[in-house]
């Protein structure tokens, strides 16, 4: 079927009448699982750090075991013993790179749940403010209408988000311009500190450093992000104080998220929302990854 100016009708709208003064739950539902998801990522991340620590100890606690057991076959107890020298052999090997992969893979989640929640949210706009599907940028779309038609009300609302996505070309843009793009097409955007500003943008940087080049920083990298003084070639290792600052970086920045939309329903909780403080991060070292060259690498 041909593409059509979007002119078919709104999805069903909820009235926020009854809640003038408080911000509908549909609006803060998807940031508030970003906080928890997110902040239960780092507990399991230190969890994992102290399992992996254990694991060095597991030959000893085999060979305790089966020291005491003489019911234990003989080729079993030593296919024990290898699967626990193994398991001790990848945890140390872990340990020894700062536990690369751990952080890597909590680096490389927080940026996706972070692009999660602001669409999902933006979704959630499309169906229940009542202005939203009057926007110049979504009154604008060129939609298939049976693409459009044949979704449920969810669906075509994130099928909506997914065409504005991709008339801004907001997934080539870097930073929070990456999500502010989307935001400003409701009037939802807004400033946004620059140490918050050059922590997400390091964070989305190094994310894809991680997924398309195995973690081996490029041009691209080393110039955008020249305060984590890499080479290119370098093996970009992640280190505990980085996550935490970059995850506490996105943390910042959905609030200020959700301060925005407080303001926009008279919520007074947008006041309790203070801005971060410079001079508490300012005393705070920022990390940067541990550098391995490629000569080290390849001993």
């Amino acid at each position: 079927m041909g593409e059509s100016k979007l002119s078919v009708s709104s999805p069903r709208k909820r009235s926020t009448k009854d809640s003038a003064t408080r911000t509908p739950e549909w609006a803060l539902e998807h940031f508030q699982r970003f906080f928890d998801q997110t902040s239960e990522a780092l507990d399991l991340l230190h969890a994992s750090i102290h399992g992996i620590r254990n694991l060095t100890l597991l030959p000893e606690t085999v060979e305790l075991l089966l020291g005491g057991d003489r019911s234990v076959d003989p080729d079993e107890a030593q296919s024990r013993r290898q699967a626990a020298k193994h398991r001790a052999t990848v945890a140390q090997r872990e340990i020894e790179s700062g536990f690369r992969t751990l952080h890597s893979q909590s680096l490389v989640a927080v940026w996706g749940q972070l692009e999660a929640a602001v669409r999902d949210f933006l979704a959630a706009w499309i169906r229940h403010a009542p202005t939203a599907m009057e926007a110049d940028r979504v009154r604008g779309l060129r939609v298939r209408l049976g693409d459009y038609l044949g979704r449920s009300e969810d669906e075509r609302a994130e099928y909506l988000v997914d065409l504005i996505d991709e008339d801004l070309g907001s997934s080539h843009r870097y930073g929070v311009t990456r999500f502010e793009s989307l935001l400003d097409v409701f009037q939802l955007g807004g400033p946004v500190p620059d140490r918050i500003r050059r922590d997400i943008y390091e964070l989305q940087q190094v994310r894809n450093v991680l997924v398309h080049r195995l973690g081996v920083a490029d041009r691209r990298l080393v110039e955008s992000c020249p305060w984590l003084k890499l080479a290119v070639g370098d093996s970009v290792a992640i280190e505990h104080p980085m996550v935490y600052r970059l995850t506490e970086a996105t943390h910042e920045y959905v609030a200020y998220i959700v301060q925005r939309i407080h303001r926009i329903y008279g919520d007074s909780r947008a006041d309790n929302i203070p801005a971060p403080s410079e001079e508490s991060r300012a005393s705070r070292p920022v990390s940067a990854p541990r550098r391995k060259s490629r000569q080290s690498r390849s001993q």
